[in-house]
């Protein structure tokens, strides 16, 4: 069969498809909205991965988007919004290897008004499941 060419690559098979990427930035957008909701991150910190928990504590999570809960009223709605849109990836979404694991890259925006939700969000696969590794959520022109 034409998989088992010698230039297929192993780490293809682990990018996830169009229907799943989109839920995987769904889930996270609407996690990190319900954290900023409620200045509650633990439910968006207990499934980051290990990985990212090694790195940062909930409380320091907290502390990077504290900008964001202070500014609840004007960045809720856009949250909001983005958790009804489908996201638009720029670049498309990639993996990477680091230390032998695969790391899904994906970057974009929600188009959101009066600003877009742009994100950039990484993911490393852990015992068959993507976890979030990397979150950057910024509200601009």
């Amino acid at each position: 069969s034409s998989s088992d060419t010698p230039f297929s690559s192993s780490s293809d098979s682990d990018m996830p498809d169009d229907r799943l990427l989109k839920a995987l930035v769904k889930e996270t957008t609407a996690d990190f909205a319900a954290a900023i909701s409620n200045d509650d991150f633990s439910t968006l910190y207990s499934k980051s991965s290990t990985d990212f928990q090694s790195t940062y504590t909930e409380e320091q999570t907290r502390d990077t988007f504290k900008e964001f809960v202070q500014r609840k009223s004007v960045v809720l709605p856009i949250l909001s919004k983005a958790t009804g849109m489908d996201p638009e990836f720029s670049p498309s979404p990639s993996l990477r290897t680091e230390k032998g694991l695969s790391i899904l890259v994906a970057n974009g925006k929600y188009d959101t008004k009066p600003v877009p939700m742009r994100f950039e969000y990484e993911y490393v696969k852990r015992g068959g499941q993507w976890k979030m590794l990397k979150l950057i959520v910024k509200l601009t022109k």
